[in-house]
């Protein structure tokens, strides 16, 4: 019974195709330079991790937009973070907006 079972769903699986893998979320890491994060990192895991919060949300996007995620998060270790400074045309309109996690 139970081969009879195992052909039929391999029977099945051929017939209707495997299911296609979707994109996941993926993670980025970020933590100070004092603690050793930098830009040359990937940012995948905490020993990785890179030391600027706009650039592991770029890392992010690219994946999107590469259709590798359907979304990111961004882990932030404590620390003291300074945003680059922007060109003076664009300060006055430049925000670095941190949210508090929602599960």
């Amino acid at each position: 019974m139970i081969k009879r079972f195992t052909f039929l769903f391999i029977l099945l699986l051929a017939i209707a195709g495997a299911p296609a893998a979707s994109a996941q979320e993926i993670v980025r890491y970020v933590k100070s330079v004092e603690k050793g994060g930098t830009d040359i990192n990937g940012g995948t895991s905490w020993s990785d991790a890179v030391a600027n919060i706009q650039y592991a949300i770029s890392l992010i996007q690219t994946e999107i937009t590469n259709n590798r995620a359907t979304s990111g998060a961004v882990y932030v270790a404590s620390g003291k973070y300074t945003p680059p400074s922007p060109p003076a045309a664009t300060r006055a309109n430049s925000t670095h907006r941190l949210s508090s996690p929602t599960t």
